[in-house]
């Protein structure tokens, strides 16, 4: 059987669309947000693997950006943000129990501090 697609939007290309692929044999796939036909949103759906601004994600979480004028590509915000309050980035790794972690940390006394931690 041949590929099935979903594409529900504007004109093939132009507007925002949003495009469901079934490859033939029932493994391959994927999910697209477009804008045009600039792919800003992909998911494979064969290997798992999610890409921003990109359409062949090459790791688990690929973020492409284009724009010299732009300063931050990804944001992690916590809403609630008030005295005493923290957000951290945590990696592990799960054969080794090592790990490290990236935390803001806001308190009465003093605004804003990172930290860069690292543990074996």
């Amino acid at each position: 059987a041949g590929a099935t697609l979903l594409d529900v939007g504007g004109a093939a290309t132009a507007g925002h669309r949003l495009k469901v692929i079934q490859g033939g044999d029932g493994v391959q796939g994927s999910m697209q947000y477009l804008s045009g036909t600039t792919s800003r949103f992909h998911v494979d759906s064969s290997t798992g693997k999610v890409g921003i601004g990109t359409n062949d994600p090459d790791t688990t979480l690929h973020i492409t950006k284009n724009q010299s004028s732009a300063n931050s590509s990804i944001k992690l915000e916590n809403a609630a943000g008030g005295n005493d309050s923290s957000f951290s980035i945590d990696w592990q790794l799960a054969s080794s129990g090592t790990s490290a972690q990236i935390k803001a940390i806001r308190t009465n006394s003093f605004k804003s501090s990172s930290s860069l931690h690292q543990h074996n």
